[in-house]
């Protein structure tokens, strides 16, 4: 499949599917799938985790940080891809203060870790930078006005945006700060329509998008867009197929691709069309997978550690899968003129 021309398969997922009160949507059908032409597996880490953070850096995955299990509480460590040798490196003298729930967001070759806590420690309101050019782990030196534990973060013209989270364990904020990495400095301009958790956000042309996320004590179907300019949000309501909690989303070529999840979301794996504000999807994952790590490399997107269930309970799994849009099937029958192009 050819992303600049042709068409892609894509299949439109209903998102006005009835749902009664405090109930989720019903889970789009998804047919067992096994490694093939879009989906394969990689290789697996050290030390499986969930909540990681990853990053593709000169040929390099750097995979950063995450909880294990409540035995062995937090990975304060980086584990590195080395594509020379093809395996994982891991580098145990890097230490990271906080590393369960903590947000993760790269801008200029760099990786800042914001918020989250260690082991059974206060949420932090602190940032620290991981700089993979050099393997140092160093503080920002701004303290921000609340905990963003849970919450996420997303590089902006005007800084790093950091939204929503925990503020304490159990207390949820719609705090949104800036932090300015040149002063360094920390505003707040906005907060988000409610608060929430658990979701993503990406920045694209002027606009950050917040997508689904745990709202009160539900899953969210929702996408927030706030216009960077005019300072002002919008809520788009069933623009996603499920209330989907720990969605991942990364820009693959210019396209934002949303993935993995909880509950009915686990196998999805889709594209959010920002111009229309609709989700279609993609060949689903072969296994269900959450609060994994995502990254893009060489044009794939690696889908790394995370939560699967087994047997009915959920277990942190230490392999891989990539996704290769390639893979992607044409579409016979042909789809709509909007496509066209893709």
């Amino acid at each position: 499949m050819r992303w600049g021309v042709g068409i892609l398969a894509l299949v439109v997922v209903a998102a006005a599917i009835a749902i009664l009160s405090g109930c989720e949507k019903e889970s789009p059908t998804v047919p067992p799938i096994e490694p093939g032409p879009t989906w394969s597996h990689g290789v697996s880490i050290h030390d499986a985790r969930e909540k990681s953070g990853a990053v593709e850096w000169e040929g390099k995955v750097y995979l950063i940080g995450g909880g294990r299990t409540s035995t062995f509480g937090h990975y304060p460590g980086v584990e590195v891809f080395d594509p020379d040798s093809a395996r994982w490196i891991e580098y145990p003298q890097l230490k990271f203060q906080t590393n369960i729930g903590t947000v993760f967001a790269a801008a200029e070759r760099k990786v800042y870790a914001v918020s989250g806590r260690a082991d059974d420690g206060p949420v932090s309101r602190l940032i620290e930078v991981f700089d993979p050019a050099d393997m140092s782990i160093d503080f920002i030196n701004v303290q921000m006005a609340a905990g963003h534990k849970d919450g996420a973060a997303v590089v902006v013209p005007a800084g790093l945006m950091v939204l929503g989270g925990l503020d304490t364990p159990g207390a949820p904020t719609d705090l949104v700060e800036i932090i300015d990495l040149n002063a360094p400095s920390v505003s707040q301009e906005t907060r988000l329509p409610y608060t929430l958790q658990d979701f993503s956000v990406f920045h694209l042309d002027g606009h950050v998008y917040v997508i689904g996320g745990q709202r009160g004590n539900a899953r969210t179907d929702s996408v927030a867009v706030y216009n960077l300019i005019e300072r002002t949000w919008e809520v788009i309501d069933n623009a996603l197929p499920v209330g989907w909690e720990h969605p991942r989303v990364v820009n693959l070529e210019g396209r934002i691709i949303v993935m993995t999840g909880n509950g009915n979301a686990g196998r999805l794996n889709g594209w959010f069309d920002t111009e229309t504000r609709s989700w279609f999807a993609l060949t689903s994952l072969p296994e269900a997978r959450s609060q994994s790590a995502v990254v893009t490399v060489s044009g794939k997107i690696w889908v790394i550690t995370g939560l699967k269930e087994v047997h009915g309970v959920e277990a942190i799994v230490d392999d891989v899968w990539i996704y290769d849009p390639a893979g992607e099937p044409n579409d016979a029958a042909g789809v709509t003129a909007r496509f066209e192009g893709f």
